[in-house]
């Protein structure tokens, strides 16, 4: 036991750093997956409603109005948050048909793209159990001495994680393309994330540089939700510094037989 006491320590610490960092970037992700007025706005800044011309070729305008485009992003949030296994989203096109927004092809990506996110999401939970957990075993057996370890802790995984944002941001303005080759490689069995973006609504609506956005935006949001820890760690300590200085100055003082 003793001798397992050290390994034992250093797992827990990494795996409560791991935790809370984790945790934290997937409550971000979670709200951009469902907020439309993430998709709205990124289909205005990218004006995904008009003709586009791409290194394959000329993609014509999308055959819906705006107002659909609102609804199909609706739709995907809608699907994300069921138990539909794909992805059924049908709508007027312009010429008054109804037609299908999606491809096969892009329905079997979006079952792969939900299935991700719901293992991603029980991990989380998972994460969260284990660091209330943590937390009550703490300090129940150690009372408020633990509170200590736990605030020191927390000042490393503030630490950490600003770190890890920040060198994902250096290698993502330097090759954000290949890293996203690469997670798609390593999230999914299958080539279906493979689209044409001539014919592909799918990636016409959601560009490579929607994606950039999203993960600056989620970076920047994690950046300032670690740096607001480590601000109000700071105010706490300088608090009760101040506080034990005032308890100090109250203190009687006694002269010696001396003086």
């Amino acid at each position: 036991m003793i001798i397992l006491d050290k390994p034992f320590r250093i797992l827990y610490k990494v795996l409560f750093i791991f935790s809370i960092t984790f945790i934290a970037t997937l409550f971000l992700v979670r709200i951009a997956f469902n907020s439309l007025d993430w998709y709205d706005n990124g289909f205005d800044r990218h004006r995904v409603y008009e003709a586009k011309q791409y290194a394959g070729g000329y993609a014509e305008k999308l055959p819906f109005t705006r107002i659909q485009l609102s609804e199909i992003a609706l739709d995907i949030i809608s699907y994300f948050n069921s138990e539909d296994e794909f992805l059924d989203v049908k709508k007027q096109n312009i010429n008054g048909e109804i037609v299908n927004v999606f491809t096969q092809r892009e329905i079997d990506h979006m079952k792969d793209v939900k299935n991700l996110l719901e293992f991603l999401y029980r991990i989380q939970e998972g994460l969260i159990i284990y660091v209330m957990l943590v937390l009550t075993v703490g300090f129940f057996m150690s009372g408020g001495g633990y509170a200590r370890q736990i605030i020191s802790l927390i000042n490393i995984t503030s630490y950490f994680a600003i770190s890890l944002v920040l060198l994902f941001g250096v290698i993502s303005s330097i090759a954000f393309n290949q890293l996203f080759i690469i997670f798609h490689q390593l999230s999914f069995s299958n080539d279906k994330w493979i689209l044409n973006p001539l014919t592909s609504n799918l990636i016409r609506l959601f560009p490579t540089q929607f994606w950039v956005e999203s993960a600056t935006l989620i970076g920047m949001l994690l950046i300032l939700f670690f740096v607001s820890i480590l601000l109000s760690l700071y105010i706490i300590k300088w608090w009760i510094y101040l506080k034990q200085k005032e308890l100090e100055n109250r203190a009687p003082k006694y002269l010696s037989p001396e003086s």
